[in-house]
C-alpha cells in the first residue's frame, strides 16, 4: 500500500484555519476535508444537532481520509478537534490505518 501525506488543520474557531487549509490546498492540489460542512449536511437531512452528529461528521471526514491516504495521495483536514477523541482519531486511525 502507497503511504499519502496527511495535513491536519486544527484550532479554535475563527482562528484562520479553515482559509489556511484552502490556501494550502490550493497550493498542492489536495482535497481539504472540512469536518463543519459534513456536519451541516447531516442536519440538512433532518437529524438534529448533537454531540452524536458531531462525531459522525469526524468519522465521515475519516473515512474520506483513509481512503485518499490509501490512494497515496494528499489530503487535508480541516476540524477544531476540541475533543481528545477527535484529536486522537487524526493521530492513531488515519495516520497508522488502522479500522
Amino acid at each position: 500500500m502507497m503511504s499519502g501525506v496527511l495535513v491536519v488543520m486544527s484550532g479554535l474557531p475563527g482562528a484562520g484555519k479553515s482559509a489556511i487549509a484552502d490556501a494550502v490546498g490550493r497550493e498542492i492540489g489536495a482535497p481539504v476535508l472540512s469536518v463543519d460542512p459534513v456536519e451541516a449536511a447531516i442536519w440538512r437531512c433532518g437529524i438534529p444537532p448533537s454531540f452524536e452528529t458531531g462525531v459522525a461528521a469526524y468519522e465521515v471526514a475519516a473515512v474520506l481520509a483513509e481512503h485518499q491516504l490509501a490512494l497515496g495521495l494528499k489530503v487535508i483536514t480541516d476540524s477544531v478537534s476540541s475533543l481528545e477523541v477527535a484529536r486522537n482519531m487524526w493521530s492513531l486511525r488515519v495516520f497508522v490505518g488502522n479500522r
